[in-house]
């Protein structure tokens, strides 16, 4: 079975001690929050770069959207990383880490997925059950990272709903577990330890349903190394 080095694990516990670090893109500063759209408005404007197109603000379009569905602005944290890049997140920047998974969870999905649990899975989920790491799948009370047991277990239940023709896309592959969210879902095969990445533009690519499928990393190894290197 694949396995995580030790000396790996001991970089991402590193890394993820520092909330400011813990999620996608690296380290980044908090300006505080604000419901206030004005608020929010300018400190995303601030800086930008007109690009000649004339187009609306997107900000303004969300804004639009949300009154005509009669919904308030939410509490949005404001955001710098370390590229000078400006987010506004309702989720909160300074959520806990979340514990390692729990022995019963971890069983939880070796009958949801029929087979034990390879042992770099298990060694992911030892770290910290989700909240943490690349791509954007949301852990209650953790933020956006990897998925959690619970939430992979969740995921795999919404895509077995969902059934083979969603969306006009292909079925999930059986021996696939979804990792994260990642402009596409990044997915882990069970029958070789590779990681998987869906191409959300396929279409746009060239491509067909069946190939939007394609090998990104040859094991999760790989997969949070690169995501450690590219802070």
């Amino acid at each position: 079975m694949p396995s995580l080095p030790q000396a790996l694990i001991e970089m991402l516990e590193d890394r993820i001690a520092d909330p400011r670090r813990r999620q996608f893109g690296g380290e980044k500063t908090v300006h505080g929050h604000t419901s206030d759209p004005d608020a929010i408005r300018k400190f995303m404007s601030e800086g930008r770069q007109d690009d000649g197109t004339g187009g609306p603000d997107p900000f303004d379009l969300i804004r639009q959207q949300m009154a005509n569905w009669g919904q308030s602005m939410p509490e949005m944290f404001l955001s710098t990383d370390a590229n000078g890049n400006r987010s506004a997140s309702s989720s909160n920047p300074d959520t806990p880490l979340a514990r390692p998974a729990s022995k019963a969870d971890l069983a939880a999905l070796e009958k949801r997925i029929g087979r034990p649990l390879p042992e770099d899975l298990r060694q992911m989920f030892g770290i910290a059950d989700g909240g943490w790491g690349p791509g954007f799948s949301h852990t209650e009370g953790h933020g956006p990272g990897l998925n959690s047991v619970r939430g992979m277990i969740s995921e795999l239940d919404d895509l077995e709903r969902r059934g083979p023709d969603y969306c006009g896309e292909g079925v999930w592959p059986m021996h696939f577990v979804p990792l994260t969210e990642n402009f596409g879902p990044a997915a882990y095969d069970l029958d070789t330890g590779q990681v998987w990445q869906w191409d959300e533009h396929y279409y746009d690519h060239d491509k067909t349903v069946a190939e939007a499928w394609s090998v990104s990393h040859a094991s999760l190894a790989d997969f949070l190394s690169d995501w450690l290197m590219g802070e």
